[in-house]
């Protein structure tokens, strides 16, 4: 049976970025110190809707075991959630829990949306019919010759 040396459990996780998207939060994960950059392994990621009245968040665990980046899905926009991270070295030990970074997802209207807004009219390549008809035409009169 194979033993893995370890020096303690890691530092704690770097958040490095929380990117809110649509229904969604990206979390970008590292571990805090060189010394740990070879130990580390995976990372927990808890999240908790913020308990705006200062009371104590209730954390869950998302995702499982992670890398250094994921996607929590299926969130509500406009609620504020935390989001913390939790280092996990070979050897199974885990570090002490990030300080929580927080962050609500937000309604994206996509690029159609905001072309149409900006004025954009075009629809398809840019190309008109009467465009395409003379170009058409003119490249069959020169195959003739």
């Amino acid at each position: 049976m194979a033993t893995v040396a370890t020096r303690g459990p890691p530092s704690t996780a770097t958040l490095t970025a929380v990117t809110p998207l649509d229904g969604k939060v990206r979390v970008d994960l590292a571990p805090a110190t060189e010394d740990d950059a070879d130990d580390v392994t995976r990372f927990f990621v808890d999240l908790a809707v913020d308990p705006l009245d200062g009371g104590v968040p209730s954390w869950r665990n998302v995702g499982g075991e992670v890398g250094t980046r994921v996607t929590l899905t299926g969130l509500e926009n406009g609620v504020h959630y935390l989001v913390r991270g939790i280092a996990i070295d070979e050897a199974d030990n885990r570090g002490a829990a990030s300080e929580p970074v927080g962050t609500t997802p937000v309604p994206s209207s996509g690029f159609w949306e905001n072309y149409r807004t900006a004025g954009g009219s075009e629809v398809g390549c840019g190309a008109s019919i009467g465009g395409l008809l003379v170009s058409a035409l003119a490249g069959r009169g020169r195959r003739g010759r």
